[in-house]
């Protein structure tokens, strides 16, 4: 049972309550939907089950190029497509075909049978869109409220199982969604989705495994050069190869795009490494422990978090590569970790995730920097490591000395790794 009081759920999820001037919303929606379907072509209550509710209103564009899948609020009880067509103008007119749906509610059916409906409406959109002019090759989905609750299930959804392909959805974008649904159990409306903790889970995205993918939106205008010079993307990919771990230990999630995405780009020949090294020389004390600091596994501080995971990978690639002759690196500990399946798609514990990574490269060092850095605050000596990296500023310009101890180190870091 959530720990969470019954007072606090109640004041908290009974959104009509707490926002009393809510039907002025609701009658601002109806009044722009019906201009909506009164301006655009629409194929209204469209049938995709056997559901009473189980209707669509299709929004066709011209051009077509993606179909959006609309689910309206309302937790799981209430309101209705109808209300909702003015989602779709802004769309239309961009070439996004809109599909929102209707849906069977609560209490007539329980919550799992409206998620049900929901992935019969993809299936039935895949197969009969294109009759009407909806480009479903390229499907999103997205949803407000139960909607959201409702299309992150859909982005959780096993699609192969259900006789499509594996990314039969582009990508989700949930508004203000309810992904952990335990608290309801204890919330005053639970009368009518007659939610128990067990019902609860199963139908809460929290506990699912989301289909992990990015989908890439690139501007008209955007040239060659922009794209080389993007940072954010490789950051966000990053992000991909790395297990789901608990948030107290995202620092790592977090510290390894940001390590690891300027020197990918320096060996994709898009970036150089004399630049990397100087960022690295500036903002990396940034990820120094404070007064306070409680190691970095306890301090949700942004410097800790980005840059202080960063420091923790740097350290560990230098580590890895004294300990194995310059053979081996970060890189090559992290590609172990995705050899066992490890991805974004994954739940592993920390330990699990450093464990993997150690064997991969057959020295415990993630594991042992852990241990000293997670539970208490450690601030290495960065001048002697940029020494000995052989990294010397000299006023603004950096320059390069071979002849330290860690330069081989310094060149391989930024090196095509062997494949």
């Amino acid at each position: 049972m959530s720990a969470l009081s019954a007072e606090f759920v109640e004041r908290e999820y009974n959104l009509r309550v707490a926002f009393p001037d809510h039907p002025q919303w609701f009658a601002r929606w109806a009044a722009d939907s019906a201009v909506a379907r009164s301006r655009l072509d629409a194929h209204l209550d469209v049938r995709y089950g056997s559901g009473p509710k189980q209707t669509m209103d299709l929004f066709p564009a011209a051009n077509a190029r993606g179909t959006l899948l609309f689910i309206h609020g309302g937790y799981w009880r209430a309101l209705d497509k109808v209300d909702h067509s003015f989602v779709a103008p802004p769309l239309v007119a961009d070439g996004i075909g809109v599909a929102v749906i209707n849906y069977d509610l609560c209490p007539e059916v329980g919550i799992a049978r409206i998620v049900a409906e929901c992935r019969e409406a993809v299936v039935w959109l895949l197969r009969e869109g294109p009759r009407y002019g909806l480009a479903t090759q390229r499907l999103l989905v997205s949803g407000h409220s139960a909607g959201g609750h409702l299309a992150a299930m859909l982005a959780a959804t096993d699609w192969r199982a259900r006789g499509q392909d594996a990314h039969a959805i582009g990508g989700a974008i949930a508004i203000s969604g309810v992904f952990d649904l335990e608290p309801l159990v204890q919330v005053s409306f639970n009368a009518d989705l007659k939610l128990d903790v067990g019902g609860a889970y199963l139908v809460s995205p929290i506990h699912l495994q989301p289909r992990a993918a990015i989908r890439v939106l690139i501007g008209r205008d955007a040239s060659e050069d922009d794209l080389r010079r993007d940072w954010i993307m490789v950051h966000e990919m990053v992000h991909l190869a790395l297990p789901d771990m608990p948030e107290r230990h995202a620092w790592l999630s977090e510290g390894l795009a940001v390590y690891i995405e300027p020197i990918s780009r320096v060996q994709a020949g898009d970036m150089a490494a004399r630049d990397v090294w100087q960022a690295m020389m500036r903002d990396m004390p940034k990820g120094l422990p404070e007064a306070g600091d409680q190691g970095l596994d306890n301090t949700d501080t942004w410097g800790r978090k980005y840059w202080g995971g960063a420091m923790f990978c740097l350290l560990a690639d230098v580590e890895i590569r004294k300990a194995t002759n310059n053979r081996l690196g970060l890189q090559d500990a992290m590609r172990g970790v995705i050899a066992a399946g490890g991805s974004h798609e994954k739940d592993w514990p920390i330990e699990r995730v450093l464990a993997t990574a150690d064997k991969a490269v057959g020295v415990e060092v993630m594991t042992r920097l852990h241990r000293e850095m997670g539970a208490k605050p450690v601030s290495p000596d960065l001048a002697g490591l940029w020494r000995d990296l052989g990294l010397r500023l000299r006023g603004e310009a950096l320059e390069f000395d071979d002849s330290a101890p860690l330069a081989a180190i310094r060149k391989a870091i930024t090196t095509v790794p062997a494949k």
